[in-house]
């Protein structure tokens, strides 16, 4: 999965029309959420990759992925990517929709972990 699908999908859920390009604040900041998400899951991700024997991946350690490039994690990960996404792309606009995006960022986590 490419990190411009998971930002298209965040901005579906957040209720945005077009596409990316049409947001380009959103735009200009996914690339540093989404590296922040994943040096955040990385520890995650690992757990996961071994509990389901799939090969272990370096540390995610850039402040910055480029949109066009692969979702650096496990795809399993993608989806709770789409919702840390959303609630920090929408903190300022709506707090309130950012904290239930959130909530639903940290179910996923949890289930992902256990």
């Amino acid at each position: 999965m490419l990190c411009s699908e998971i930002l298209t999908s965040a901005l579906k859920l957040l209720g945005e029309v077009g596409d990316a390009a049409d947001n380009p604040d959103y735009t200009e900041r996914a690339p540093y959420i989404i590296a922040a998400f994943a040096g955040e899951a990385f520890e995650v991700d690992a757990k996961y990759r071994m509990a389901h024997g799939l090969e272990a991946i370096e540390p995610v350690d850039h402040v910055y992925v480029d949109l066009d490039e692969d979702f650096p994690l496990s795809d399993r990960l993608a989806p709770t990517c789409v919702f840390y996404l959303a609630s920090i792309l929408i903190a300022d606009e709506n707090p309130e929709l950012s904290e239930k995006y959130y909530d639903r960022y940290c179910d996923s986590i949890s289930d992902i972990s256990a």
